[in-house]
């Protein structure tokens, strides 16, 4: 998808025209257009993703609860003041969950789970 809007963002541009003159060059630059991580966010490691029925999370420290829903937002497990290194089996069969982790200061990250 990006790869097709880039070649379709160069050939408008090709084919662009300034005062009756093609650009000789044409400085283009990118960002990332999303959201920026949060702190937690980057520091929370989940794996294996996708799993088989047990992940395992790395955590920071000061981290109030650990939760996993399904995509009802079933909570099917909560664990509170969690260790830094902590083994969860994912309840149910295949599909998506969520692991939502919460730190004691209120900041929460949410992680795609996939369970095979």
């Amino acid at each position: 998808m990006h790869l097709f809007r880039l070649s379709f963002l160069v050939l408008v541009l090709s084919q662009l025209t300034v005062f009756g003159q093609t650009p000789g060059s044409l400085d283009v630059s990118f960002g990332t257009g999303g959201i920026a991580e949060s702190s937690l966010q980057q520091s929370v490691k989940l794996y294996p993703n996708p799993t088989t029925g047990t992940i395992f999370l790395e955590l920071p420290n000061a981290i109030a609860s650990v939760s996993i829903t399904d995509v009802h937002g079933a909570m099917l497990l909560q664990l509170n003041n969690p260790t830094s290194t902590v083994e969860l089996s994912v309840p149910g069969s295949a599909g998506v969950y969520f692991c939502r982790v919460e730190a004691v200061n209120g900041e929460t990250t949410v992680v795609k789970v996939i369970k095979d």
